[in-house]
């Protein structure tokens, strides 16, 4: 299977400026863009 690498670099002050519900959510995507790839759409 393969495993999509995401860096986090570039966003990672933005990521951590929200707060811990918004930090919380955008991870469980991130998470699921890692494990399915950009393909996993809506169409």
């Amino acid at each position: 299977m393969l495993v999509w690498e995401i860096e986090l670099e570039l966003i990672e002050p933005w990521l951590e400026a929200p707060g811990q519900g918004s930090y919380e959510q955008v991870i469980a995507a991130l998470e699921v863009l890692a494990a399915h790839g950009p393909g996993r759409g809506g169409h």
